[in-house]
């Protein structure tokens, strides 16, 4: 029926559906640059995207490739509260600041990366975690 009516509309067939060429020759709405659909939604393909994506925020003078390497499970921590001031503050100064007897801490150049991202989350979630002073 809706054939009839186009035909007597349009007078002619309505057009078939795109070829494959055709349809690869379509130009494509997803942006330059965008990263690729997720092909692992395992718990660790998750995790993985999660922190690739973290660090891509991140400026890329502060990203902890070595916190990354050397304490894989810290990072992911971290990666988890990122979005969450209160706790991932509370999370990154426990991490600088020992409180138990016998820590042996973090090696210098590890510690450096921790101190330098916790001085940027505190100054650019500052008003988020109510710290009033640096």
């Amino acid at each position: 029926m809706v054939t009839r009516l186009f035909n007597k509309l349009f007078g002619s067939k309505p057009a078939a559906k795109p070829s494959r060429q055709m349809r690869d020759d379509m130009p494509s709405f997803v942006p330059k640059g965008a990263p690729p659909p997720p092909t692992d939604t395992s718990p660790e393909g998750r995790a993985k995207r999660a922190m690739d994506l973290w660090l891509a925020q991140l400026p890329e003078n502060l990203r902890p490739y070595l916190l990354i390497s050397a304490f894989p499970q810290v990072a992911a921590e971290i990666v988890s509260v990122w979005y969450q001031p209160v706790q991932c503050n509370r999370y990154l100064d426990s991490l600088l600041i020992a409180r138990r007897e016998g820590r042996q801490g973090f090696p210098p150049a590890v510690g450096e990366e921790l101190l330098a991202l916790s001085a940027y989350y505190k100054e650019k979630y500052q008003h988020l975690i109510g710290i009033r002073d640096l």
